[in-house]
């Protein structure tokens, strides 16, 4: 085995003992296409990323709404540093 495919199963570990409200659900692995490639699967999330809600034109977050999603990162980061994860 590789040290990429060591690398990928390392980090499916990972994200399955990962259980929070604020942090992207991990479902699993699947096989993705020919030649053996794999691909994780996890929560879908309605609305994009993060990144894409921030950056959407055609609507505004007011200060308290940037406050929770702020929040909300900051406490899945917490509980990320709290398994030791950076």
């Amino acid at each position: 085995m590789d040290s990429e495919t060591k690398d990928f199963w390392r980090e499916a570990q990972i994200l399955s003992n990962l259980h929070h409200p604020n942090v992207v659900a991990f479902y699993g692995v699947v096989p993705d296409g020919a030649g053996g490639t794999l691909a994780t699967v996890t929560e879908f999330m309605v609305s994009g990323s993060l990144r894409h809600a921030l950056l959407k034109t055609d609507r505004s977050l007011d200060r308290h709404r940037k406050l929770i999603i702020a929040m909300d990162a900051a406490f899945g980061m917490e509980y990320l540093h709290s398994k030791n994860i950076s």
